[in-house]
């Protein structure tokens, strides 16, 4: 369920993703989506499309990355896939660590 949710949050921003790069780039102003934006571009500067989707995914949320994204991306496709792979990558990670956590305990 958490990665079928995650999933639709995405899928809408990508569908929505011209309408909201306008968006973002009246906003960008905002300290706290400047800030967010900012560590967003270090990240796409230095893994890519991939690091972006994948760490992105996993330190500012999947739905944050991907609006984000679409605003520095030229290729908002593979922003979607990449992301996607980080959302399954992550669920599966983390709901293991915590099945763990639990079965030690």
């Amino acid at each position: 369920m958490t990665i079928l949710g995650a999933t639709l949050g995405i899928l809408i921003i990508y569908m929505l993703g011209t309408n909201i790069k306008k968006y973002l780039n009246k906003w960008m102003k905002e300290s706290s989506i400047e800030k967010k934006e900012n560590r967003l571009l270090s990240l796409f500067n230095k893994y890519g499309v991939h690091g972006l989707g994948l760490i992105g995914t996993l330190i500012i949320g999947p739905n944050m990355t991907m609006a984000l994204g679409i605003a520095l991306v030229n290729k908002p496709r593979m922003l979607f896939v990449w992301t996607f792979v980080g959302i399954v990558v992550w669920t599966f990670t983390l709901t293991y660590l915590g099945h763990l956590g639990i079965s030690v305990f």
